[in-house]
């Protein structure tokens, strides 16, 4: 079932991981740091993969990105909810910028992730990227329907990712 890219293992070879873990959650940098190159931009990986998530952050993140790392999609959810909550006022400038998703997880997989952004007034308008092994146009087809922004199959180039990311945010 797991098609890790080689990047994934290569990368984290030859690069220090700046890393914050926290059950379930990783955050690469700190918001406090988005003065500095893209880091005005807020990325969510959402992945059960930690090869995969540590190594798309990490990659993100040495692009410039500010970068938070969910190991599923409930913890993601609720971070895109708790995050654009002030008091009873939500704020648009406080949702991530774009989120990379794996469309195969545990319980909630990527595809009801999706739709449940797409669901959620709130959430309604953040970029997805889907991430999969499934590579058939079928599967793409029903990530677009889903709501998906652009849909990448593993194993990817990193700089195909972040072209891809820069791009969805732009729109």
């Amino acid at each position: 079932e797991t098609d890790e890219p080689e990047f994934a293992f290569k990368f984290l070879e030859k690069n220090e991981r700046k890393i914050m873990n926290s059950g379930g959650v990783q955050e690469f940098g700190r918001r406090d740091e988005l003065h500095q190159q893209r880091s005005k931009y807020w990325v969510i990986i959402v992945d059960d993969e930690e090869a995969i998530r540590n190594s798309v952050g990490q990659f993100l993140f040495e692009e410039g990105y500010q970068v938070t790392a969910c190991s599923d999609a409930q913890t993601a959810l609720n971070i895109c909810r708790s995050s654009h909550a002030d008091g009873d006022q939500q704020t648009q400038s406080s949702l991530p910028d774009a989120i990379v998703a794996d469309v195969r997880m545990p319980e909630i997989d990527g595809l009801q992730f999706l739709r449940i952004l797409r669901s959620d007034p709130q959430l309604v308008a953040v970029p997805v990227v889907l991430l999969t092994a499934k590579s058939m146009t079928e599967d793409r087809v029903q990530g677009y329907k889903a709501g998906a922004d652009a849909y990448l199959p593993k194993p990817f180039d990193p700089e195909e990712l972040v072209v891809i990311v820069d791009n969805i945010i732009a729109r």
